[in-house]
């Protein structure tokens, strides 16, 4: 046999044995039979970018996770949502319902009114049109309807809440329609722009051009006036398709402030905005205006941060095959560790994780939420609200994963993300939620003030601890070496 017929040989042999193609899904939140939202990190919405000089005593940082139950009391949730440039949060109900509370200075929660809301309050405007899901960017929100409906609330003049905006004023304050887009199946959103996919699996960009998070080939800078050194960007306000990703089948994306990136049906991960710290994965920090893969690796998931992004995949080998038939590996790149230290440039396994049976996770601002087996993993170098879920009297960051310790055994449904707080939509039990304190947030009487107590067995820092049951101290995380242990 000659060199050549056994080189052909060999190849036949090692497609022979390639497992099939990786297939991946758009992601779909279970919905829990009796789900409750858990909530940890700042309550000061209006002010959470202060970090830990954001506490008040009436807006305490939630160290520790707590039961958000007033205003959800019979409310069968099935989505929570947040983002990393929000200080603002929704829930949605199985029966398309929506409830939002948070910051509200230019209208973004849909509520009619720019004054902020300390705790979850139907959205009216929102009544006869169920939502499926829904996004936000720093000053507005996005509504998934069942219908494949699209709708926006907030800031406008970026184009962040499409073309049918009222061109005398800047804001939104209750929902509108958002045209131009067939049926949508989900969306994600940045500081001031928007992602969506429609039910055929094609992406659309709309929003402000900065950075090129449009992905059509442009930042679209531009000078005011001749003359002038200050710059300005195009505003798309109607939806376009993203044509260098118009051949493939969308399933997912994610949103920075001023990154993007995306995943196709074969879990191809495409990336492109501002390259600052190595964000995009491209080994260079280079700003990128189309869709550009990353050829190391496969992903299922995958979510944004400030300055990072990271996944759940697997690995491309030399060969070109996708070795998906083990366990897939948590990717990071970016500036995932603190400032002093050097970005990753391109996707690197995080090895804290490995050996971990990872199901969903979430990056906020600055940090980043694992639910693996039967436990919540949580970590971020730069964190000072209690974002983390370590609990009273905890460190507040952590550069490294760890887990959880008040949520062991909790069954996770879904986990979001945002400015320096956290929300977990999870199955009620009494072994592991029974015996979280709850909080009660408070709306104050002043415009845009809210204020809460905690009430249960570990209350907030700065807050009344109220109820039954006897005060206990918090547990101890337990981090051999500050990794995170099974």
């Amino acid at each position: 046999m000659s060199a050549q017929s056994m080189y052909e040989k060999l190849l036949g042999q090692q497609a022979a044995n390639a497992p099939p193609p990786l297939k991946v899904e758009p992601f779909k939140v279970t919905t829990p039979k009796a789900g409750v939202l858990i909530v940890f990190g700042g309550t000061n919405w209006d002010e959470l970018t202060k970090g830990g000089a954001a506490h008040k005593p009436d807006m305490p940082n939630l160290f520790g996770p707590h039961r958000l139950v007033a205003g959800l009391a019979d409310v069968k949730l099935s989505f929570v949502a947040t983002s990393c440039t929000a200080s603002h949060c929704i829930a949605l109900s199985e029966d398309g319902a929506a409830f939002a509370w948070g910051r509200n200075d230019m209208g973004q929660l849909g509520l009619g009114d720019a004054v902020t809301r300390a705790g979850p309050t139907a959205v009216a405007a929102l009544k006869g049109k169920p939502i499926s899901s829904a996004s936000m960017g720093k000053q507005h929100t996005l509504w998934v309807g069942t219908s494949g409906a699209l709708y926006a609330s907030g800031a406008s003049k970026q184009g962040c809440v499409g073309a049918g905006y009222n061109k005398k004023r800047e804001m939104e304050m209750a929902p509108i329609e958002v045209t131009g887009l067939p049926p949508v199946a989900s969306s994600v959103s940045g500081g001031a722009f928007n992602l969506v996919i429609d039910r055929a699996g094609t992406l659309w960009s709309f929003g402000s051009s900065e950075f090129g998070v449009l992905g059509n080939g442009s930042d679209g800078a531009y000078n005011k006036a001749d003359g002038s050194i200050k710059m300005a960007y195009v505003v798309q306000a109607t939806p376009q398709k993203i044509l260098k990703l118009a051949d493939r089948t969308v399933v997912a994306a994610a949103a920075g402030p001023q990154h993007c990136a995306a995943l196709d049906d074969e879990g191809r991960c495409f990336t492109w905005g501002c390259g600052g710290y190595g964000r995009l994965g491209h080994r260079d920090q280079k700003d990128i205006h189309v869709p550009t893969e990353l050829p190391e690796m496969r992903a299922i998931s995958v979510s944004c941060g400030s300055a990072y992004t990271a996944a759940i995949g697997y690995a491309v080998l030399r060969s070109g095959a996708v070795s998906h038939a083990g366990q897939s590996s948590f990717y990071m790149w970016g500036r995932v560790k603190s400032a002093s230290q050097n970005s990753w440039m391109y996707p690197q396994v995080e090895d804290d994780l490995r050996g971990w049976n990872l199901t969903t996770f979430a990056c906020g601002s600055a940090h980043t939420v694992v639910s693996a087996d039967a436990s919540v993993i949580a970590w971020g170098p730069q964190c000072a609200c209690g974002e983390l879920g370590y609990g009273e009297g905890e460190k507040k960051s952590s550069a490294r994963p760890k887990k959880c310790d008040d949520l062991e055994k909790l069954q996770v449904s879904q986990v979001a993300c945002g400015m320096a707080h956290t929300l977990i939509l999870a199955e009620a039990d009494d072994e592991v939620t029974g015996k979280l304190p709850e909080w009660t947030p408070v709306q104050t009487s002043g415009a845009g003030s809210s204020s809460g107590e905690a009430k249960g067995a570990k209350g907030a820092k700065g807050a009344a601890a109220k109820g039954k049951g006897k005060a206990e101290p918090p547990k101890k995380t337990i981090a051999k070496g500050g990794k995170a242990k099974k």
